[in-house]
């Protein structure tokens, strides 16, 4: 169906096409060809095999570009290649805006753009932001300058920890995870610096949590719980609980905090509230 719509929308996209059964001296082999000159055919049989797309390519019209992969006993490698293309030219070279064609990298050596460094400026750095936060302002400005965006939350981080405070409190793996978590599975998330910069408070939804609280309605009953043990920078982690309709405990919640303090912990219930209530049923 992949290649279906690839070939529909004038995309090439290469394809397996030749295959050869395993042998008592060679291994399955399997070539991987351009679909140039590739015509699209119905398939044989009923059922799912008949709706299969099938291709058939037109010798006097193909191109030569192929990869041939053969099974071993350390898994497919590459038999033989041929990585020209021949009766056809590659895609278009993309087309870069104004505003692409003047980027440079020297300056600061780092997959960000200078001119989108310099951005950042000493007024910014002044407040303290978080990596994240500057993450967001360079691609708000990439965005409106029409620059893609190549560069990711690591690059930021690599590039502006020195300038702030945060470094002291290496938080890129887990910014990195719960960005992650929020685009893919729609985990909230809430991150919190202290006045000095660094990583004082953060909160995290867990997986599944949501329907489980939503299923009890107002016969939830929660505990909150941070003797669950202390990270090296001495934050300590903290779980909201309840009792599942298995009678199981479940995780609904957990906490970072470099404090256990009133205000932490009203930090920490005032986001854990606003979580219960967007998932009720």
């Amino acid at each position: 169906a992949y290649e279906r719509s690839a070939k529909k929308n004038g995309q090439l996209m290469p394809f397996f096409t030749a295959h050869r059964a395993a042998s008592k001296s060679r291994g399955e082999q399997r070539t991987l060809c351009c679909p140039f000159g590739a015509k699209e055919r119905t398939g044989k049989g009923t059922g799912a095999r008949k709706s299969a797309p099938k291709f058939e390519l037109d010798n006097s019209n193909i191109c030569k570009w192929s990869v041939t992969f053969e099974w071993s006993t350390v898994g497919w490698v590459i038999l033989r290649a041929r990585l020209v293309h021949s009766n056809h030219t590659c895609d278009a070279p993309k087309v870069l805006s104004e505003a692409e064609s003047s980027l440079t990298f020297t300056e600061h050596d780092s997959k960000i753009p200078d001119q989108l460094v310099n951005l950042v400026t000493d007024d910014i750095k002044l407040l303290n932001p978080s990596i994240e936060m500057i993450k967001r302002f360079l691609d708000a400005k990439a965005q409106a300058l029409k620059i893609e965006i190549t560069w990711l939350y690591n690059d930021v981080y690599n590039l502006f920890s020195t300038s702030f405070a945060e470094k002291e409190y290496d938080a890129t793996g887990l910014v990195e995870l719960l960005i992650e978590r929020r685009d893919k599975l729609g985990l909230a998330y809430k991150i919190r610096h202290g006045k000095d910069g660094r990583l004082a408070q953060v909160f995290f939804e867990m997986e599944g949590a949501a329907g489980e609280w939503a299923l009890r309605g107002e016969d939830n009953i929660v505990l909150f719980d941070t003797t669950w043990g202390t990270n090296i920078y001495g934050m300590k982690l903290g779980c909201f609980t309840t009792i599942g309709s298995d009678g199981q405990t479940i995780i609904l919640g957990a906490t970072i905090l470099i404090n256990e303090d009133e205000p932490s912990f009203e930090w920490a219930f005032r986001h854990f509230s606003r979580l219960s209530k967007s998932r009720r049923a």
